[in-house]
C-alpha cells in the first residue's frame, strides 16, 4: 500500500530519494528518519519514497505526513528477499530515484546495496544507528554493506568505532536533531510538589529497568514521595518489571505508560530524566530520549554505554554512571533531588548544549550535503 502525496510541475528539478527501512515503528530511528523527512519536505528540492518492508508500525501514518510517498513492500514469505528486490528495483526505475538511503536492519542494508549497485544509484548507508560490543549477524551485514557503499553515515562516533569504520573516508557522524516544536507550550519546570523521576524507553531487554526499580526503595526512604514513570511499548519485558515491583514493594511508586507516541508530556512533568541500559545487550548510538530530556531542560542519569558521552558532559548537563549499578542510580538521583538548584543547573546546560549540537536543521543540512555530493 503507498501513500502518494500530489506532486508538482516543478519535480523534475527536484532531488529523488528513496529511503529504505525495516518499519515505521515507536523507535527512535524511525523519529529520526521522520524529522529529516519534515524537514526535507520544508526546503522544497526533494522528493522522498520511504519504502518500509514490514508494514502497519506506529509511525507510519506521520512519516506519510512528510513523505512524498509511502510505500510498503509486500513478500511472498518472511525471508522472502526476491520479491522485495524486484519490487524496489521497479519503483527505482518508476520514480527515477537518484539517490538510495538505507536505515538499517542488517538485511535491508544488504538489500539496499543490490539495488543500488543493480540499478547504478548512489547508496547512502545509514544502518549504524548503534555501538553493539560485539557485532551479532545482523550487525555483519551491516558493516559488510556499509564497506561497499558510497557514502556512510552513523549518528555516533561510537557507532562507527564499533563497527570498525571509524577511519573509513566515506564515513562521518550526523547527530541526530530534535524537533523542538514538539516541545512548545509544555512547561520546563513541573509542580513544586511533584518529585517524578522518568525513564522513557520500550520494555525490551536492551533497557535496564530493573536496576532503576531496584534503586527504588533507598530513593523513597530519603525522598517518600517520588514517582517513578516508566514510558514505553512492551517488547517482551513489562510482566517481568511489574514483577519485580510488586516483589519489592515499590509498585505503588511507579506509573507505567505503554499506549502513547508522545512522551514529551511526561518528561514535561518530571525532575530528572533517566536512561538505564543493558550494555551485555545493547550498545547506544545517540539516544533520542536523552535529547528529549535535554530540550525541557531536564538533569540526566545515564548508563555509561556506548555514545551516551557523547550527549551527556558528565558531570555539567547530568551523569554518565557505571551501568548495572542500582547504588549508582541512587547516589546521582538523590543528589539531583535533595539539590534543586544544581538540577536546574544541569538542566539549563543540558537545553543549551542540544540548541548547539543537536539542533534539527544542522541534521538535515548536513544529511543534504550528502546527498548533493553523492549526486555529483
Amino acid at each position: 500500500m503507498g501513500f502518494p502525496k500530489e506532486q508538482s510541475s516543478s519535480d523534475k528539478d527536484q532531488l529523488k530519494i528513496l529511503m529504505l527501512i525495516g518499519n515505521l515503528d515507536a523507535g527512535g530511528k524511525e523519529r529520526q528518519l521522520i524529522a529529516l523527512l519534515k524537514g526535507l519536505n520544508a526546503r522544497k528540492h526533494f522528493l522522498t519514497t520511504v519504502a518500509v518492508m514490514n508494514p502497519n508500525g506506529l509511525r507510519e501514518s506521520e512519516a506519510s505526513q512528510f513523505a512524498d510517498r509511502v510505500i510498503n513492500i509486500s513478500r511472498v514469505f518472511d525471508f522472502d528477499l526476491l520479491s522485495p528486490i524486484i519490487h524496489l528495483i521497479r519503483l527505482v526505475k518508476q520514480e527515477n530515484i537518484q539517490v538510495l538511503h538505507t536505515w538499517g536492519s542488517g538485511i535491508w542494508d544488504m538489500v539496499g546495496l543490490l539495488v543500488a549497485r543493480i540499478c547504478g544509484l548512489p547508496m547512502l548507508h545509514g544502518g549504524i544507528r548503534l555501538s553493539p560490543a560485539h557485532l551479532d549477524f545482523s550487525n555483519r551485514l551491516t558493516k559488510w554493506s556499509a564497506q561497499k557503499a558510497d557514502a556512510i553515515v552513523a549518528n555516533s562516533q561510537a557507532g562507527l568505532q564499533a563497527f570498525g569504520l571509524a577511519y573509513d573516508s566515506r564515513s562521518r557522524v550526523i547527530y541526530n536533531g530534535v524537533d523542538m516544536s514538539r516541545f512548545e507550550g509544555l512547561p520546563e519546570s513541573p509542580p513544586v510538589e511533584k518529585q517524578n523521576l522518568c525513564m522513557v524507553a520500550n520494555f525490551s531487554n536492551k533497557k535496564d529497568h530493573i536496576s532503576l526499580v531496584a534503586a527504588m526503595p533507598a530513593i523513597l526512604k530519603s525522598f517518600p514521595d517520588v514517582q517513578l514513570l516508566l514510558v514505553g511499548h512492551d517488547a517482551g519485558t513489562l510482566e517481568a518489571v511489574k514483577a519485580y515491583a510488586s516483589e519489592i514493594g515499590v509498585e505503588a511508586h511507579i506509573e507505567y505508560i505503554t499506549d502513547t507516541l508522545t512522551p514529551e508530556p511526561f518528561i514535561a512533568k518530571s525532575r530528572i530524566g533517566i536512561l538505564s541500559t543493558n550494555t551485555m545487550v545493547h550498545g547506544e548510538g545517540t539516544a533520542n530520549v536523552l535529547l528529549e530530556y535535554m530540550a525541557l531542560s531536564k538533569p540526566v542519569v545515564a548508563s555509561d554505554n556506548g555514545g551516551n558521552r557523547e550527549v551527556v558532559k558528565d558531570g555539567t548537563s547530568g551523569f554518565v554512571i557505571k551501568p548495572g549499578s542500582p547504588e549508582e542510580i541512587v547516589k546521582h538521583v538523590n543528589l539531583l533531588l535533595g539539590d534543586g538548584a544544581l538540577a536546574q543547573e544541569m538542566g539549563r546546560a543540558g537545553k543549551t548544549i542540544l540548541l548547539e549540537k543537536f539542533d534539527m536543521g544542522k541534521m538535515v543540512t548536513a544529511y543534504v550535503e550528502v546527498y548533493q555530493a553523492l549526486k555529483n
